[in-house]
């Protein structure tokens, strides 16, 4: 074979081969361009969405831990108030003579009573269910679960029957103190998986 045509044969072959490598080069930047595009785009339009939904999460949290604090500390400030009612409840429930002075008796019972309902506390775990995700909403419920059972103690302290509405039955006396520490404790539960939660990226 002639040397000019060995030459130009394999001089075509050559441009052929980087010809195939070039395109080959171009197509797979063209498709990682396109990749990196598409995500940048994705990115532009899910970025707000998401920092809208952890907002609104967050606002959500907030509300639930203000309204369970509020119900915390309120009841901590009774404690001794519903222990006193408590122990002259069961007093009466003997037959013994109390030992608390009635206008004692009834200032606590106007400081317990004064305490509010758990339906804050509610609502806003309702809140948080909705905006989720589930092991928050979880947090949520149990929390919930919580200031129902205080207020339920804090309602039985004492147990008025009658046109008299004398004191006919009593929870222990500890009952107060023990559900209002297993909603402190679900307080602090709920807010630590409400910050890992945020925390994500």
């Amino acid at each position: 074979m002639d040397t000019e045509v060995l030459v130009a044969i394999v001089g075509g072959g050559a441009a052929l081969l980087g010809a195939a490598v070039g395109g080959a080069g171009a197509v797979v930047a063209a498709h990682i361009t396109g990749k990196r595009a598409e995500s940048a785009a994705r990115h532009a339009y899910l970025g707000p969405l998401d920092v809208a939904r952890r907002t609104a999460q967050r606002e959500a949290y907030v509300g639930l831990l203000t309204a369970a604090h509020a119900l915390a500390d309120a009841g901590g400030e009774v404690l001794e108030s519903a222990r006193r009612l408590a122990e002259n409840a069961n007093e009466e429930i003997i037959g013994q003579p109390t030992t608390y002075p009635l206008a004692r008796i009834a200032a606590d019972r106007e400081r317990v009573r004064a305490v509010q309902p758990a339906d804050e506390v509610i609502a806003a775990a309702r809140h948080v269910e909705l905006e989720g995700p589930e092991s928050v909403a979880k947090a949520a419920r149990q929390l919930s679960e919580a200031a129902l059972d205080f207020e339920e103690a804090i309602e039985l302290v004492e147990t008025p029957e009658g046109d008299d509405h004398a004191i006919t039955a009593g929870p222990s006396v500890g009952r107060v103190p023990l559900r209002h520490g297993v909603l402190r404790r679900q307080i602090w539960d709920f807010a630590r998986e409400a910050t890992a939660h945020l925390n994500q990226r």
